[in-house]
């Protein structure tokens, strides 16, 4: 494969001083026809670290040893693949990466691994510069506003994660670690716009919660960032909010259990890409069901219209959203003063609201 042929290539070169000649070939076809047990060791290595599943340490193996139950495993799943892509997007962050003992471990051991460690912080920090310069012209899209009184304008106009190329927003969430940085740099100069003036001490602060921020979004850590968040009372959440978003969440992960996702990419591709308003179990398990989920309520924009589900190629293959940029003046200027959108009344005069942007503006 790949790897050993690299490593074969480096050993023989190595050996050999030079990339060609017959002292070279006949050591390079050698360590291809019987590889040394230090190269199968490096192959191993090279393999778990680019598909993330390299065994967890200390804490992180007993809370994934912890939750590895069938009974949890539909609510904490990824531990592994979470926590390695977490500490590769961070070994390549700026800053960040100096906080993990694997960084630090190479940095101090010298030779090819601390070279290997010099340019996963040089690449860091050309891709972060790359993501601030696209963040600041608009190019690129963090995950939104956390406030839904911001958020439901915010998504009426923009696809989270996502580039901007022409008129049509891509999203890009699904290429990690890539799409880490992106994320984390498009939350940065966001949070850094909404601050009159900054620290330096907001400015770290910021950083981090962008970081993070971007971790829990990935669709690998959302059971896992969604189970532990149940745990904790948001800002202004009162106690029965909380009790039925608890509720809600326990709806979803049965549904998801009942419905693989392999029927419901099916229902998007060729059935329905209406996304559905979905208020109970029955409805949560519907919104997923070929063939069912057309009888349910579609789920409206904040100004009363259609939301879909659209994707860049074949939606039974592609996992890549895309959405159209509106430009749509009222928007633009509703997200420029940051104001915060009262939810729209669903009737008028005991009449429901026809649903269009129009109608609802008026």
């Amino acid at each position: 494969d790949m790897q050993r042929t690299a490593t074969a290539h480096r050993l023989a070169a190595f050996k050999a001083g030079e990339v060609v000649g017959p002292v070279y070939e006949q050591e390079f076809a050698r360590l291809m026809e019987s590889p040394t047990q230090g190269m199968l060791k490096e192959m191993d290595e090279f393999a778990e670290r680019n598909t993330f599943t390299k065994a967890l340490e200390g804490r992180m193996a007993s809370l994934e040893h912890a939750f590895s139950s069938p009974m949890m495993k539909p609510f904490v799943m990824f531990i592994k693949t979470t926590s390695r892509i977490a500490e590769e997007g961070a070994q390549r962050t700026p800053f960040v990466g100096f906080l993990t003992s694997q960084l630090r471990d190479d940095l101090a051991a010298g030779g090819a691994r601390r070279s290997l460690a010099m340019a996963k912080i040089n690449y860091g920090i050309g891709m972060s510069l790359i993501a601030t310069t696209l963040a600041l012209e608009g190019r690129i899209t963090g995950d939104g506003p956390a406030n839904p009184k911001m958020r439901a304008v915010w998504l009426d106009e923009n696809l989270p994660l996502s580039f901007r190329i022409g008129d049509t927003q891509y999203q890009f969430m699904r290429t990690d670690p890539l799409a880490l940085w992106l994320g984390q740099m498009a939350d940065f100069v966001t949070m850094l716009r909404d601050l009159p003036e900054v620290t330096a001490q907001e400015m770290a602060v910021g950083y981090t919660m962008a970081f993070v921020n971007n971790i829990a979004s990935k669709s690998f850590a959302n059971s896992t960032s969604e189970f532990f968040g149940l745990f904790r009372q948001r800002g202004g959440e009162t106690s029965q909010q909380q009790a039925l978003r608890v509720r809600h969440y326990l709806e979803s992960q049965a549904a998801r259990v009942a419905v693989p996702g392999l029927l419901f990419a099916v229902d998007r591709a060729y059935f329905d890409n209406i996304i559905r308003e979905t208020r109970s179990l029955g409805e949560r398990t519907a919104a997923r069901s070929p063939g069912y989920s057309a009888t349910l309520k579609p789920k409206l924009t904040y100004w009363g219209e259609v939301d879909t589900y659209d994707t860049f190629g074949p939606p039974i293959l592609s996992h890549v959203c895309v959405k159209r940029v509106l430009n749509d003046p009222v928007n633009l200027e509703i997200l420029k003063q940051k104001a915060e959108m009262p939810d729209l009344p669903k009737t008028v005069d005991g009449q429901e609201v026809k649903i269009g942007r129009a109608s609802c503006r008026e």
